[in-house]
């Protein structure tokens, strides 16, 4: 999906392989920089990620500038700390080799031949793996093992590889690995999580689009790191980090914004909102027939930022979890730089089968548009101010709209497009939140 792009990352994320927990600790190296945000909170959870600029002996692409480089890491560092309520902070550390990039002694063209002559004992995932071994071994002997106590990741910013680079690792393109087992400090790195490695194109952040494309992947491929497991609808668009394809809107590129914000099934994942937490998130099951809800913009710190409606008549077999619901956010534009990336601001419906297979009901159907309720957020990937629920519109989603609440069914075939008799209206603004009125009516399956 990025082949338009001159440039693309993959990140191999790094993690220590051992049974003690990470300790997380500040660093302050000799012939290194280390940029962090000064305005770091109480109790949060800090990440220290040292990053190597690494080119093959033929790359002769000139290092980006340390003011580029710099924004890059505040606005990544400000975006995983607004996304996780204050609770995560990331610090990053670069290494250069008297001011440019490491190098290796030979062209890509010599890994990927000795890849393929490489020892079946060898644990190593690609021609990849062969260069950042040389590069990381180049920077322990030059700048000391040292460099490597208290770090957590380690960010691989490497020469553009070319077809055949990563291959045959499970991922082709080497995403989430560093190919492998780095000894440091009777420490390991393992060849599975291992490294950011972003391949600079001849655009790397001079291009505004550019930019802004790094952004996003950096982000994106942080939280595979953090844990990230794919979502399997790829159809969302601008309302998730990890849809699958690559996201970029006209208001992102004009005013430099980004990356686009984590959906309610990433902030569960990462920890950072707890759905167990009842002043956070509003559980509703059908027996309670009828509540009014207030909620706080989603990226509140305090207060309740998300309603999960639960969809009658979806409980499989053996079980008594519900396997479809609704998730109700409320997105309101100028609290942060990242939610003022979508069109719209309002309330956003998602759609999820067991919190894996999910969408966005999108609201435009109510002005006459198309249906946009079942998968196809990938008409317009980066989101219409119509998919947002308002109050002016006098906006509402029940058994008949367009989108409506039916159940998909995609868990139990027989249940599929029956009505739910759920509805939700009433929207009305309150004192910067926004009300609206969820009742679970009784033509279920009629």
């Amino acid at each position: 999906m990025w082949l338009f792009l001159r440039f693309f990352l993959a990140l191999s994320l790094l993690i220590a392989c051992n049974t003690n927990p990470v300790e997380f600790g500040h660093l302050n190296r000799e012939n290194t920089d280390v940029f962090t945000d000064s305005s770091i909170v109480s109790e949060v959870t800090d990440v220290h990620a040292l990053i190597v600029y690494a080119q093959d002996s033929d790359d002769d692409y000139p290092l980006p500038d340390k003011n580029s480089r710099i924004k890059l890491y505040e606005r990544i560092s400000e975006y995983f700390r607004v996304m996780s309520y204050r609770k995560h902070q990331l610090h990053f550390q670069e290494v250069l080799k008297e001011g440019d990039y490491f190098r290796t002694e030979n062209a890509q063209g010599f890994y990927k031949d000795t890849f393929q002559r490489k020892s079946t004992e060898e644990i190593c995932d690609g021609p990849f793996a062969l260069f950042n071994k040389e590069i990381l071994n180049k920077v322990k002997e030059e700048k000391g093992s040292e460099l490597f106590d208290g770090i957590d990741l380690l960010i691989m910013v490497t020469t553009d590889g070319g077809p055949g680079w990563y291959m045959p690792s499970v991922n082709a393109q080497g995403y989430a690995r560093l190919g492998f087992n780095f000894e440091v400090n009777e420490r390991t790195f393992g060849a599975q999580y291992g490294g950011i490695t972003v391949e600079i194109g001849s655009d790397f952040l001079h291009d505004l689009y550019k930019e802004v494309e790094l952004y996003w992947i950096f982000a994106h491929e942080y939280s595979h790191w953090l844990g990230f497991r794919r979502h399997r609808s790829d159809n969302t668009g601008v309302y998730s980090l990890m849809t699958k394809q690559l996201f970029a809107s006209q208001n992102t590129v004009e005013n430099g914004l980004g990356p686009n914000p984590l959906d309610p099934f990433l902030l569960r994942q990462f920890g950072w909102l707890d759905f167990e937490d009842s002043t956070r998130v509003k559980k509703l099951f059908p027996d309670e027939k009828e509540a009014v809800v207030r909620l706080n913009p989603i990226r509140s710190t305090e207060g309740l930022v998300l309603v999960q409606i639960s969809l009658p008549g979806t409980t499989p077999t053996g079980s008594t979890a519900y396997s479809e619901c609704f998730y109700v956010a409320y997105h309101k534009k100028g609290l942060n730089q990242f939610d003022d990336i979508y069109a719209g601001e309002g309330l956003l419906i998602w759609h999820s089968v067991l919190d894996n297979y999910f969408d966005v009901e999108c609201r435009q159907g109510l002005s006459g548009q198309p249906n946009r309720d079942h998968f196809d957020v990938r008409e317009n990937m980066s989101g219409l101010e119509t998919d947002f629920f308002i109050p002016q519109n006098d906006d509402v989603f029940t058994t008949t709209s367009n989108p409506n609440t039916n159940i998909w069914g995609l868990a139990n075939s027989e249940m599929a497009n029956l009505p739910t008799g759920i509805s939700i209206t009433a929207l009305r603004e309150v004192d910067g939140m926004m009300e609206f009125r969820v009742v679970f009516g009784d033509n279920f399956g009629d």
